[in-house]
């Protein structure tokens, strides 16, 4: 697996990587510098997918995949499931749509011209202690 040259491409403290794993395979790469986790779209085979979570070293969790048959669901599910701490929404979008070029690109598919990425969530609470005051009456 190499990263494909000049395919890198920072937004913020965002970093997105496009991977070869050989002639018709690749893999998306969106990692956070800020908490050293990634979110992993890859092309294993024609029409398998898989998504993967790699969270951080010190979180001490382990690595979350899910396997697709459908391009689409695979695409959602990574965009939907990145790690977006503390990141301004532009540079949030437009990693997103940068990643959506490239999985175009990859899958030779028609452009995308007009993308709706939803509202970004924050993860960084997974795994931290919270506390809920629910008031009845």
């Amino acid at each position: 697996m190499s990263v494909i040259e000049g395919s890198t491409k920072e937004f913020g403290n965002t970093t997105i990587l496009l991977h070869s794993l050989g002639s018709s395979c690749y893999r998306i790469e969106w990692y956070s510098r800020m908490t050293g986790a990634s979110t992993s779209l890859a092309r294993l085979t024609q029409g398998k997918y898989v998504v993967i979570r790699k969270w951080a070293q010190v979180k001490n969790m382990a690595d979350v995949s899910s396997e697709f048959s459908s391009r689409n669901s695979a695409l959602i599910h990574f965009l939907n499931n990145v790690d977006i701490v503390k990141s301004h929404d532009d540079w949030i979008s437009a990693a997103k749509q940068h990643c959506l070029n490239l999985f175009v690109e990859n899958e030779g598919l028609k452009p995308v011209t007009k993308a709706s990425f939803p509202k970004p969530r924050l993860q960084g609470a997974i795994r931290k202690r919270s506390c809920c005051e629910i008031e009845i009456g």
